[in-house]
């Protein structure tokens, strides 16, 4: 069982089918009244005492979470290897750990990014990009607690995002007393009713235990400065092209697809917009710059080994002509290239076979199997613009410059 990490990123009703319908609807409703409750907050102060005991040798760690809207967070942790202290205020990500502070800019959206917004807008009930607060229980199959800060360059439906993982699972939501009650496979979760924060945390492995529990919480109460401001040495530290990379897979095409999947589908299921011919049109434009984006990143090390094809074969013709420039030579150097060309293209058709064959699934939303049967042309559209017709100028290019014809 891993202790806590900083990233960034009892059902107790039960009865028949009317029963859990009921149950599930008012613990939705509850669900979503705090979602709304907390992404209006301005600030808040939660501090976690979590003790563990990994494979039997006992740890203690402080943990406090600070945000103040809209663009400030913290999150620090205090234990027996140190402390962590990691903020995000505005685009910039700041971190200190051993006693040294790094600094990187967290990347914007990419074209295809700003072509979603353009094209599909941000559901009337999410926010705008921001800082989220994110829960997880399981790391690499593994019982785990680990509290992240993150910010969506996209849209957001929660400040406090185990809010709305606890609605998409309602299943596994109950209600005691004054909490909300969440579990699964080794773990429980208990929020609270009056504020949606998390109250306390229990889980037991094969490896250990591990109970976390709030001391304390201030919301919408005026921050002191020193919890919102950060050190003057932490300002003036250098960027640091590791930390940037780190945050580099914000502007993967992948992210921009599932994103795309999951708000398109949530749209066309709340009724806020319809699928038509426009709408078809417009998602076929979209998928054609996503996968316009992706392709060129996908294919860079493939799309290399070929122009060096190309060039090796370019070569040994063009040794051939400077032995010999004849038009019986010429004529078969012209037969040579359009061999050539034709096994170019036998290349380029598996190319994309294998591209297509390789798309994840983007989830498993109502609308996705529909919008699915969509993407197949648009990526091959967007592979004849980015790939195809590209390789097949480069390798006529060639031609020309050594038949002249």
């Amino acid at each position: 069982m891993r202790t806590c990490e900083i990233a960034c990123i009892a059902t107790l009703l039960v009865g028949g089918g009317a029963q859990e319908e009921s149950r599930d609807a008012t613990i939705e409703q509850e669900l979503a009244a705090l979602i709304e409750k907390t992404n209006a907050l301005g600030t808040f102060h939660a501090v976690y005492d979590m003790q563990s005991t990994a494979e039997g040798k006992p740890e203690s760690i402080s943990m406090e979470i600070v945000y103040e809207a809209p663009g400030t967070g913290r999150l620090r942790a205090k234990g027996p290897e140190g402390e962590q202290d990691f903020w995000i205020v505005g685009d910039r990500v700041v971190v200190r750990g051993d006693g040294a502070w790094r600094q990187a800019e967290m990347p914007g959206p990419t074209e295809a990014g700003r072509r979603l917004d353009e094209l599909f807008p941000r559901a009337k009930a999410s926010l705008e990009p921001g800082l989220f607060v994110q829960l997880s229980l399981k790391r690499n199959g593994e019982l785990a607690f680990q509290l992240s800060l993150g910010r969506s360059v996209w849209e957001r439906l929660a400040v406090l995002e185990w809010l709305q993982a606890m609605r998409r699972d309602l299943a596994a939501v109950g209600i005691e007393d004054e909490s909300l009650v969440w579990t699964g496979e080794g773990w429980r979760v208990l929020v609270w009713h009056s504020t949606g924060f998390i109250q306390a945390v229990d889980a037991k492995s094969t490896k250990g235990e591990l109970h976390v529990r709030l001391l304390s919480l201030r919301v919408d109460d005026p921050l002191p400065e020193s919890l919102v401001t950060l050190p003057r040495e932490a300002e003036e530290a250098e960027p640091d092209p590791d930390l940037g990379r780190a945050f580099a897979a914000l502007r993967d095409p992948d992210v921009v697809r599932r994103l795309a999947y999951r708000r398109v589908s949530g749209l066309l299921d709340s009724g806020e917009i319809e699928w038509d011919e426009r709408c078809r049109s417009d998602w076929q434009s979209l998928l054609e710059a996503i996968h316009g984006e992706a392709l060129p990143q996908r294919k860079s090390k493939w799309l290399d080994e070929v122009r060096v094809w190309i060039e090796q074969g370019f070569e040994s013709m063009r040794g051939q002509l400077d032995t010999d420039d004849s038009n019986e030579v010429r004529a078969r150097l012209r037969e040579q290239a359009a061999s050539a060309r034709a096994l170019l293209e036998t290349k380029l058709d598996a190319s994309e076979n294998k591209y297509l064959e390789s798309l994840s699934s983007p989830g498993d939303e109502e609308w996705n199997e529909r919008l699915l049967e969509e993407e197949t042309e648009a990526v091959r559209k967007a592979y004849d613009v980015v790939i195809r017709q590209p390789m097949l100028t480069f390798f006529d290019e060639r031609i020309t410059a050594m038949l002249g014809e």
